[in-house]
């Protein structure tokens, strides 16, 4: 059974920004399990949805915490099903999404011509036109099974999931000019383009990954079981606050995270805040104004556009970036946003000797030799942010916190 303890730690993992704080940094969220009450905070204070989903979670607390289902695993699936289904509901998404969470279950470990089954469905809220649900359809499930597999295919839902039409993105579309700032991977920006204030993009990868999202952000994604939910700008906010450097590089380094996550891409980004980077990087080479590499001065015309402070896309060189950051090695920013350093080797600190793998050493080394964030991501997709704050109720303590999610 689910005790309080590991109840908390759900309510924790399942959303993003939410972290624990020994010293009371950020803005305080309590929780009452059953009688208990729990703390943990965040940068940015809850929106009314994210106040709505905490006050659910209080009123079910006695009901997760009778859960017995004779695995501990089963139990924490359910519990946060629970909070995703609600969550959707909460941005007005009122359907039954544990047929949905079934009906995926179904074809995770189908195939077609030897390839998993993904599709995206576009989902708008109480129209039925049809009586043909794609959940339940088995005649045609072959059929199904490939219409919106494709990139920029996509079949539109409605009520009780009932099939409306069939359709495709039109890939010469532009699209608005604040699209980047509408957090989510690129790969799915062509849907969000044309999705209605009322409608829910619904992907799922062939690697299994399961993404919902609306025309401003990703809502909740699921990866090897486990749900995260998003409040779109908060969560924007967050990364922000904890890069503190400027708004538009917290916008661009989300939405690249996203990418580098999807992409499987493993990578580690860092910030040269106080300009004290060059004395742990072992290969100066990888260091742009000390590289005496020949391949580095041809490429130092490109890389020098690279802006991370960018306002619009165009100016971010993103694609740039991407391979850049997935080169063995780091990927370091200035201050400023421009690029440093990439593929930069990082001196080992003694207090990452315990850490697992190259990347997560390098990236608890730099973390204690400066102090500044580090984004790191996994070649499974999981990002891990390591940063320290100071708490200004408590005489300017400070405290290493470290936020997990994809």
């Amino acid at each position: 059974m689910i005790n309080k303890d590991t109840l908390f730690e759900i309510i924790c993992d399942i959303v993003p920004q939410y972290y624990k704080s020994k010293k009371g940094i950020g803005n305080r969220i309590i929780i009452d399990l059953d009688g208990d009450e729990y703390s943990l905070y965040s940068f940015r204070a809850n929106t009314p949805k994210l106040s709505s989903l905490i006050r659910f979670i209080k009123d079910e607390a006695k009901q997760f915490l009778s859960l017995d289902l004779g695995s501990i695993h089963l139990e924490r699936q359910l519990i946060e099903r629970n909070i995703v289904n609600k969550w959707m509901k909460i941005n007005n998404y009122d359907e039954n999404w544990f047929e949905f969470f079934d009906f995926c279950n179904s074809i995770e470990y189908k195939t077609y011509e030897n390839s998993n089954i993904g599709f995206t469905f576009i989902y708008k809220p109480n129209i039925t036109t049809s009586s043909i649900s794609i959940l339940t359809e088995s005649t045609n499930q072959k059929i199904l099974d490939v219409l919106a597999e494709s990139q920029h295919t996509y079949i539109k839902v409605g009520k009780s999931w009932n099939i409306l039409e069939y359709g495709y993105i039109n890939t010469g579309e532009n699209y608005s000019p604040d699209e980047k700032y509408r957090i989510i991977p690129s790969f799915l920006e062509p849907y969000q383009s044309i999705l209605g204030n009322e409608e829910c993009g619904i992907t799922r990868t062939k690697r299994g990954d399961l993404i919902l999202y609306s025309k401003y952000g990703i809502l909740a994604s699921c990866r090897k079981g486990q749900w995260k939910i998003y409040d779109p700008y908060t969560f924007k906010n967050s990364v922000g606050d904890i890069l503190d450097l400027n708004y538009y590089m917290g916008c661009n380094l989300t939405s690249i995270l996203f990418d580098l996550s999807y992409k499987r891409h493993g990578a580690l980004i860092l910030f040269d805040i106080n300009n004290t980077i060059d004395d742990i990087i072992l290969n100066q080479n990888s260091i742009l104004n000390k590289s005496t590499n020949p391949l580095y001065k041809i490429l130092e015309e490109s890389l020098g556009k690279i802006n991370l402070n960018a306002t619009c896309t165009k100016d971010l060189h993103k694609p740039l970036i991407l391979e850049l950051a997935s080169v063995d090695g780091a990927i370091v920013f200035d201050k400023e946003g421009k690029l440093k350093s990439f593929g930069s080797i990082i001196k080992n600190h003694d207090n990452a000797d315990n850490e697992e793998g190259a990347r997560s050493t390098a990236a608890k080394s730099v973390f204690n030799y400066m102090k500044s964030p580090v984004f790191k991501i996994s070649s499974d997709g999981e990002i891990s942010i390591l940063f320290n704050k100071k708490s200004a109720v408590r005489h300017g303590e400070s405290e290493d916190i470290k936020l997990s999610f994809l």
